[in-house]
């Protein structure tokens, strides 16, 4: 076989796993809340425009409550199953998928149950930032 053709295979083949990565990762796009002393309370929402997904935090304030973006100049990343299982330091039963926005907020979506150290999901999705874990209900 040609160099050029290994080549363009080995393109298609990546090309073809971030397609996949990119579908997976759309179902991610929604708001997400988060229990605070036995209450559910908006946290996350996911948003995708064109091809770029976007993260918004809800923020309370004296003044009442909004959405704002939680990150401007940081690079998305999908983060595969492979990926996952790295960060965990664990293999997963199941798909296992999440967005790493800029290094600082990941939410994950997993196996309803999935535990990690102490941590244990019970919805399927979590986030991980500042080094804690935190369930969180797809709401939308």
């Amino acid at each position: 076989m040609s160099k050029g053709f290994l080549a363009l295979l080995g393109f298609s083949l990546i090309f073809a796993a971030s397609v996949v990565s990119a579908s997976e990762s759309d179902a991610l796009i929604g708001t997400y809340s988060a229990s605070y002393y036995g209450e559910q309370a908006d946290r996350y929402r996911i948003e995708k425009d064109g091809n770029k997904f976007r993260l918004f935090e809800h923020k309370t304030t004296i003044n009442g409550s909004h959405w704002e973006r939680a990150h401007e100049n940081g690079a998305v990343n999908v983060v595969d199953k492979k990926q996952f299982e790295k960060m965990m330091k664990s293999s997963v039963a199941g798909s296992a998928f999440g967005l790493n926005f800029a290094n600082r907020v990941v939410i994950f979506k997993v196996k309803k149950g999935f535990s990690v150290g102490r941590f244990k999901t019970e919805t399927g999705y979590f986030v991980f930032f500042d080094g804690v874990f935190l369930d969180l209900k797809k709401e939308k």
